[in-house]
């Protein structure tokens, strides 16, 4: 497949999602994407932030390198896992110092993960905050803003940005698929459909989310092999319209 027959004229800004590492060369998640990037000529920017960082810290910091690097530039935001809800809370920012053209979310939770329900609220002024906050260097809020109620609220105050447009990936694994068999034994429990972490119902665009566009839930994709060239590529004329909008 030809993956360079288009290109872009903005920057793309490639967001990682929550525990993952900040750069290594062996295993990055956007190895695929930014080798792509560079082959068409499209300058990418890998996004750094702390691991475990909450979406609130993880947005100011890339709003920060963003306006550093591309002051008054527009450009696109591609999000993997929570950093597809980074790039929203991005997006939904008036005053910005750059434009944001699109937000392309890649196994994104948006409506949460059913599982970590019963997890302890961790991002508060507690003794466990305070207490992870003086080991990690953050409170883990990361985690506690991934699940179904923290969603729920973060879908009412943060509403699409109408000057953005807004797309979409899932992943779907099968139970035959047995490297990910286990997992799934797990996650099937509260999400019926999931790439082995998020399921395919919080991932998949909808309209109660607002104006967006869900471009496919890929059978056969975990969560972390759903960050692919090929599904940029196949993203790269939405992204090229929203460009040639007025």
């Amino acid at each position: 497949m030809d993956f360079y027959n288009r290109t872009l004229d903005c920057p793309v800004i490639l967001l990682r999602g929550w525990g993952t590492k900040t750069y290594d060369p062996t295993h990055h998640t956007w190895n695929g994407i930014e080798a792509y990037l560079k082959g068409a000529g499209i300058p990418p920017m890998v996004a750094q932030y702390h691991r475990f960082g909450s979406i609130e810290e993880r947005a100011q910091s890339v709003i920060d390198q963003i306006s550093q690097r591309y002051p008054g530039w527009r450009v696109h935001l591609l999000g993997h896992s929570m950093g597809g809800l980074v790039a929203r809370a991005i997006a939904a920012r008036c005053n910005l110092a750059f434009r944001v053209l699109t937000v392309t979310t890649f196994g994104s939770p948006h409506r949460g993960l059913k599982y970590l329900g019963k997890l302890p609220s961790m991002d508060g002024d507690g003794k466990l905050a305070a207490i992870i906050r003086d080991v990690f260097g953050s409170d883990l809020g990361g985690v506690c803003n991934i699940t179904t109620e923290f969603m729920e609220r973060f879908n009412q105050t943060t509403p699409n940005n109408s000057t953005v447009r807004y797309f979409s990936w899932a992943g779907h694994l099968r139970f035959y698929q047995v490297k990910y068999a286990a997992l799934l034994a797990v996650v099937s429990q509260f999400h019926r459909h999931s790439d082995g972490v998020v399921g395919t119902e919080s991932a998949a665009w909808g309209p109660d989310l607002g104006p967006g566009v869900h471009l496919g839930t890929v059978e056969g994709l975990s969560h972390s092999k759903i960050v692919s060239a090929e599904l940029f590529a196949k993203s790269m004329t939405y992204l090229r319209n929203a460009e040639l909008e007025p």
